[in-house]
């Protein structure tokens, strides 16, 4: 099963939870709520790709706020440049909620899909614009910071190519990136040894000698 609709179902059974000690107005204001995102995740309104974020990224859009939702310990090793960490549990509290910006969009992602895709729709009951990071951390690593690419570069390289090189060294030794060197990094330059040089030998003068 789509680790999206499984989250939906998962949360689709919370909603029924709370709406059965509810009463019935309030009942029907969820329900209402849960299908307008229920629709959202079916247009993939909730999604958005690890290729898109980058872009949004590198071009410095100021129009969201990036949540990493997954444990501190996790978080420390590391994270997307610029995300924020804040656990699902906080995250949803009432005052983290409050808060947080209305009028920006809010971006999580978690190690992989569901998580991310649970509290991305909680969000979105809560009343806010939320998406969630399609592969999360472990589709970052391998398709932003470590793509399947050639490890040098050459010059009649396509541009596809060309432009995951590029996004990847503009991500590579940013604040949360892994530590070790991607496997395209250029190698360093040898040190300049300069030539040995022999001195030529003194000049004779006439009558020196036999």
């Amino acid at each position: 099963m789509n680790n999206w609709i499984r989250g939906m179902l998962g949360l689709t059974a919370v909603a029924a939870l709370t709406a059965c000690g509810q009463q019935q107005e309030s009942a029907k204001v969820d329900l209402q709520g849960l299908q307008e995102v229920a629709q959202g995740v079916a247009r993939g309104e909730t999604r958005l790709s690890v290729q898109t974020l980058s872009h949004r990224l590198i071009e410095g859009h100021q129009d969201f706020v990036l949540i990493d939702i997954r444990k501190p310990d996790a978080f420390t090793v590391g994270h997307i440049k610029g995300a924020e960490n804040l656990p699902l549990a906080e995250l949803m509290s009432e005052a983290k909620l409050a808060a947080l910006p209305k009028e920006r969009q809010l971006i999580v992602y978690s190690q992989g899909s569901s998580e991310a895709a649970a509290a991305a729709a909680l969000l979105r009951l809560a009343g806010r614009t939320a998406v969630a990071v399609t592969g999360g951390f472990d589709a970052w690593d391998k398709q932003i910071l470590h793509p399947q690419i050639p490890p040098v570069a050459t010059v009649n390289e396509d541009a596809t190519t060309a432009e995951k090189r590029a996004i990847a060294c503009y991500f590579i030794g940013g604040k949360g990136a892994p530590s070790e060197a991607p496997v395209y990094a250029p190698k360093p330059a040898p040190a300049y040894v300069p030539p040995v040089t022999t001195a030529p030998p003194p000049k004779r003068h006439r009558g020196e000698g036999c």
